[in-house]
């Protein structure tokens, strides 16, 4: 069955609507662009170009702060979920801050880093990760 769901990213103001089947599994699902409710002023593109530059930025952030709760060990904690299964988080206070600058470059502050260790993060990011970021 065709679903239509209204995305507000948290990566800019835009709104979307787009289109999923829940026929297909999650790996194979596509989300087709149904309308562009809104386009934020750090955007000027249109229609779908506009969709996978969003969606492309919003993955890319997603990555880059899943890579450092994989390997920035001491700000992280592990808890058990709903369901019993063993996941990472940050710990409190410890979490990233991220903005985008107005080049759309990915700009990451991550607490309590030595300058060794931030070396380390940006490196890894650098080669993992499908946008331009940057942590300080």
């Amino acid at each position: 069955m065709l679903h239509t769901t209204r995305w507000r990213p948290d990566t800019c103001a835009c709104v979307f609507e787009y289109q999923w089947d829940d026929e297909q599994s999650d790996e194979e699902r596509e989300h087709s662009l149904a309308s562009v409710v809104h386009c934020c002023a750090e955007h000027s593109d249109d229609g779908q170009v506009l969709f996978e530059k969003v969606k492309q930025e919003n993955i890319g952030k997603n990555e880059a702060l899943g890579l450092v709760l994989e390997n920035a060990e001491k700000l992280v904690e592990e808890y058990e979920d709903e369901r019993g299964e063993l996941k990472k988080r940050f710990k409190k206070g410890k979490e990233p801050t991220w903005e985008f600058d107005h080049e759309r470059r990915l700009r990451l502050s991550i607490p309590d880093l030595t300058t060794k260790e931030i070396e380390s993060v940006n490196s890894l990011l650098l080669t993992d990760t499908s946008i331009d970021v940057e942590v300080k």
